[in-house]
């Protein structure tokens, strides 16, 4: 309850001067430092009550062995390639856009480690918020850099980046569920970065170069499409799932290519829910594996 008073409490105004001098003058019960407070004492609070453990301990126990930190600076070391790329090289705003996409595979694909990467989802989310909430508060100064991304679908919070990163996210905690049952699909877990990695990007950078005849009431075209299907389908044959023949993920695919060439929302949350849905109805009628989550839904 101190925790969450602590952050109702603190300011609310865009002023960046008065905000600053808020923060930082003697007189004032010291506003960012409650909102910190505030942000960690709630977020403990929860975990103390669901697991019985301190998060910060917890959290460097947990991260800190050798196998785990290479992976993180795997991790570090290809968005920062990444940013790299995205700023240097000469493309289309929204061709440049699509690179972040391509890194998704880089980052999530090669994971093994489906604890390690649900927590670094997790993180990755409350630090794209809090830089998110310094920058619309103008505590931070990112608009040269974020107008080379934003477009039309961004005002003066821009939550593209964070959608896209859910739409990876969603999909492994739905296999994390699905794998305390006793069973792993990997469509499941790896659908949400085949449909916006491999799927979207090259639907975008294909569509746009080569494409000509457009779907009905919609800027996409056909030849997209059809690079949107092939992409999901070959990122699959590289996993090789067991949960889906080719002809299904030949059809999921397909299914989700006309989602995306008609869908008017935002693409990077909702083709991945709707994948997730459709690796959902491929395990449940799955006959071959005994375990609680089939029994439920077929």
């Amino acid at each position: 309850l101190i925790a969450g008073a602590a952050l109702l409490g603190t300011p609310v105004d865009d002023d960046a001067d008065a905000f600053l001098a808020g923060v930082f003058h003697v007189d004032v019960n010291h506003a960012l430092m409650k909102r910190l407070g505030g942000y960690y004492g709630a977020v403990s609070l929860i975990l103390l009550v669901a697991t019985r453990r301190e998060p910060i301990i917890s959290m460097l126990a947990f991260v800190l062995t050798w196998r785990r930190l290479a992976h993180v600076l795997y991790w570090a070391l290809a968005i920062v390639g990444g940013v790299y790329a995205s700023t240097s090289i000469v493309l289309p705003r929204i061709e440049r856009r699509k690179l972040f996409h391509a890194l998704v595979i880089l980052l999530f694909a090669p994971s093994h480690d489906d604890a390690l990467l649900g927590v670094a989802f997790g993180g990755a989310a409350f630090l794209m918020l809090a830089v998110e909430e310094a920058r619309a508060r103008r505590l931070l100064s990112l608009d040269d850099f974020y107008g080379r991304f934003l477009d039309q679908r961004d005002s003066s919070i821009a939550l593209t980046h964070l959608y896209l990163l859910l739409g990876c996210a969603l999909p492994h905690g739905l296999n994390l569920v699905l794998k305390h049952d006793g069973a792993d699909c990997l469509v499941l877990k790896l659908g949400g970065v085949a449909v916006l990695g491999a799927g979207d990007a090259l639907a975008c950078v294909v569509g746009r170069r080569f494409g000509t005849k457009r779907w009905p009431g919609s800027q996409k075209t056909y030849v997209g499409s059809a690079a949107f299907v092939g992409g999901t389908f070959a990122f699959f044959l590289f996993y090789r799932p067991i949960y889906l023949s080719r002809g299904q993920l030949v059809l999921d695919s397909v299914i989700i290519a006309i989602l995306e060439a008609t869908v008017a929302s935002v693409d990077n949350l909702v083709l991945p829910l709707y994948f997730s849905a459709l690796a959902l109805c491929a395990v449940a009628v799955d006959r071959s594996q005994q375990f609680p989550l089939v029994e439920l839904l077929h």
